[in-house]
């Protein structure tokens, strides 16, 4: 049965009302005074709310005996005594409604009172006290170090206009750190500038394996980020401040179109793309936008086209709430320098001749060039930054 035929039949089993119904709505009474029987004993009954409330609570002196009864089992303080005999010799529904509520609420005050108190009072222990006055400050300050470069990192390799994806990129953070006066840099002439480089380099090269298995990850057949605007939409979810873009467009479509045309090996990935975009760069930038432009396009026959997409591509790089901080590090990304030839082929020959296995471990580390090799580089350590 319908909620509809059960109204219906219920409003026909329903006896006639003998009193006239007023039509005028000024003048009908209101239905807090047909729920109360005290306040006009003729009033039609009101079949919506039930029976009238007095005929809802016992009588005064069976409440009274019942909550004597059971003062006797619970024992309450004399205050809470006369609260509870005050409530149940109080008759109106609507009133016992308000004593319910404002106890709740004293209740809630006197909870929010003792945890101010117990805040207030809380002393640490001698050897806790130690601890936060020496080692907290040295680990927050080190790990908010190693919070912002990784967003340095993570942001620079999403940067349209960044030059070389290998190289010079410790530096270039460094750089940026130095210009936004990030706290917790070692001096540029302290001995822990050769850890903090080491390091950057390992995080850039898990970083870039982070980035190629995405973009990887894209080129699937049932992948949800075959579009390339939706990959670009789920990378930038770590880089706030950072619009879609064409130029990124191009540059994820030109990681794709390596990986699907060529079979780099594990370190030579990063150092082929890098000197794909040098030939191109080398070329000039008529002819740099023209072979990117062909390439998206390339990608879009194969995958999906981003105007299909939810997201759209900005001419400015940066959202309006986008740190300044960001911006110093996009004004240094177009002059990331490549590594000689030479040093890399030194490194591919150091490294075949090691064997697999020494390959298969630097496989995350190989995407990065030693710190002595990078011009003017101070070399990076290991995960741990220690406040200079």
């Amino acid at each position: 049965m319908s909620l509809l035929e059960l109204a219906h039949r219920c409003k026909a089993a329903r006896p006639a009302l003998s009193v006239p119904v007023n039509t005028d709505p000024l003048s009908s009474p209101s239905p807090l005074l047909l729920a109360n029987p005290q306040s006009d004993s003729n009033a039609t009954p009101n079949p919506f709310i039930g029976p009238s409330s007095s005929y809802m609570i016992p009588s005064t002196e069976q409440l009274k005996n019942f909550g004597e009864r059971a003062l006797k089992r619970i024992k309450l303080s004399d205050e809470s005594q006369a609260k509870f005999r005050q409530y149940i010799e109080t008759t109106n529904l609507e009133e016992r409604y308000a004593l319910q509520f404002i106890h709740t609420l004293q209740v809630e005050d006197l909870l929010n009172k003792d945890v101010e108190e117990r805040a207030a009072s809380w002393r640490p222990s001698k050897a806790l006290a130690v601890h936060q006055l020496i080692l907290v400050p040295l680990e927050s300050s080190a790990d908010w170090l190693q919070k912002t470069l990784r967003e340095y990192i993570w942001t620079l390799l999403l940067f349209p206009n960044i030059r070389y994806y290998t190289g010079t990129v410790e530096n270039t953070v460094i750089s940026a750190a130095r210009s936004n006066k990030v706290k917790g840099l070692p001096a540029a002439n302290s001995n822990k500038c050769p850890e903090l480089v080491k390091w950057l380099g390992r995080e850039f090269s898990i970083f870039r394996s982070d980035l190629k298995t995405m973009v990887k990850t894209s080129m699937g057949s049932g992948s949800e980020l075959r579009n390339i605007a939706d990959l670009a939409e789920e990378l930038l979810q770590h880089s706030p401040g950072v619009n879609h873009t064409l130029g990124l467009y191009y540059r994820l479509t030109f990681m794709r179109r390596h990986l699907h045309l060529h079979n780099h090996s594990i370190h030579n990935f990063w150092p082929k793309v890098d000197e794909d975009l040098e030939e191109l760069h080398e070329a000039g930038p008529e002819d740099f936008l023209e072979s990117m432009k062909l390439n998206l396009e390339e990608d879009i026959a194969i995958y999906e086209d981003p105007a299909k997409s939810t997201h759209r591509p900005c001419t400015d790089p940066f959202k309006d709430n986008c740190l300044k901080d960001l911006k110093t590090l996009s004004s240094l990304a177009p002059k990331i320098q490549r590594i000689a030839a030479k040093k890399r082929a030194n490194k591919t020959k150091k490294r075949k001749h090691r064997g697999p296995e020494a390959e298969e471990e630097e496989e995350q580390q190989d995407d990065s060039p030693p710190a002595d090799e990078d011009e003017g580089s101070v070399a990076p350590s290991d995960s741990t930054i220690v406040d200079g």
